[in-house]
């Protein structure tokens, strides 16, 4: 026997199948999308110019780099937590035993992650761009990290002071801040130690090569008690032989290639490799959750409609900063990158960005210059990461 079903009925059985098969994406949050306001033609990730500004050694466009930088923490760290911005799980999520399996259905959802939104010369890119790297071999999912300020002591931040050979008492300035001044000076907070070697008279030496450097800057950490146990290989960002000054960064073994200015080690290393300044900022780092990433050929469709934050050395092509920068590009290579996320002194994460490396032809140039393309790599907060 056929049941007749009257229209308000009908209209509510479609009403509660709506709302059953609905209910698990209606108690999803959804991801803010508030705009991290960054500094025009500043990269606030890099940290170059902060770091010769207090050598320095700056010039006025590193000065006010800086100093647009600076404004630009303080506005993510004032930034109002709505919605992707404030973390509430009910149990914190341990690091799976086996890295490599989820360690549930669905992930909890991350604050949107940190880009700039210029590059430091203010480029802006109209560019013919072709793939040549395939979407098989880009991973699947990838690890996200919690990134954790330590709070320093006054009995730490003592052995600091003798290690370095500061003579100065230290002094508690409130808010787990400590400095201490006297042959040297430092400056100690739970995102930052800052140490400036006393002035010494510049010698006729020349700055040291790049390993000798990296070794130099090694060597010291280890003495003066600033190394850490997974601090990586490290580099020269910088150096100006007129300037006397060789910058060489550390970064953590895991993850690699982390695009935001910490966790980092600079040293400044002047002529016959004496030490000049140290800014350490190096929060612990732990495995948070396995994330599924978002199809990697929607990625790429970011980054040939424009979509993506582009960093290119055009410095010697002769194109002028804040300039449009046409020509044609190929990328031939997707890696996984890491920036940060979250609020500094909240829930903060180290999650992953897919970066398109390639070489681009601006017009009326003669040679390719390297080129690369950072885009999130994670989808949709809730997205399932098995």
């Amino acid at each position: 026997m056929m049941l007749s079903l009257t229209l308000p009925m009908r209209v509510f059985l479609i009403a509660v199948t709506c709302s059953l098969l609905l209910s698990p994406v209606a108690a999803r949050p959804v991801a803010a999308q508030d705009e991290v306001p960054t500094a025009a033609a500043c990269n606030p990730f890099s940290g170059d110019a902060a770091t010769r500004t207090a050598s320095g050694e700056a010039s006025a466009s590193d000065v006010a780099c800086a100093t647009a930088a600076a404004a630009v923490q303080a506005a993510i760290a004032t930034r109002p937590a709505t919605g992707a911005g404030t973390i509430e799980p009910s149990e914190e999520p341990s690091a799976p035993a086996d890295e490599s399996q989820p360690t549930g259905e669905v992930a909890v959802e991350l604050p949107p992650a940190d880009f700039p939104s210029t590059n430091e010369q203010g480029y802006t890119y109209a560019l013919e761009a072709s793939l040549t790297a395939e979407f098989s071999a880009v991973p699947l999912d990838s690890p996200v990290y919690r990134i954790e300020a330590e709070v320093p002591t006054e009995e730490e931040v003592s052995e600091l002071v003798a290690s370095l050979d500061i003579t100065g008492a230290v002094e508690s300035r409130g808010g787990d801040v400590f400095v201490a001044s006297g042959d040297g000076d430092l400056f100690v907070t739970p995102t930052l130690i800052q140490y400036l070697a006393p002035p010494v008279d510049e010698s006729d030496e020349p700055l040291p090569s790049a390993g000798e450097a990296t070794a130099l800057a090694r060597d010291w950490l280890q003495r003066t008690g600033l190394i850490e146990p997974d601090l990586g290989e490290g580099e020269i960002i910088t150096q100006s032989t007129d300037a006397g000054r060789i910058f060489v960064q550390f970064r953590p073994i895991e993850p690699e290639r982390i695009l935001a200015a910490y966790p980092s080690i600079v040293v400044t290393l002047g002529p016959g490799g004496a030490t000049l300044e140290a800014r350490v900022q190096w929060p612990t780092v732990s495995v948070y959750d396995l994330y599924r990433l978002r199809d990697a050929e929607s990625a790429w469709r970011d980054v040939e409609s424009g979509r993506a934050y582009i960093e290119a050395p055009l410095e010697d092509s002769g194109i002028e900063p804040a300039s449009l920068v046409e020509g044609t590009v190929t990328y031939d290579r997707i890696d996984i990158g890491y920036t940060t996320s979250g609020l500094p002194g909240g829930d903060q994460f180290l999650q992953p960005v897919f970066i398109f490396s390639g070489e681009v032809v601006p017009s009326g140039a003669e040679v390719p210059y390297p080129i690369s393309a950072y885009v999130p790599a994670l989808p949709d907060s809730g997205a399932p990461v098995g």
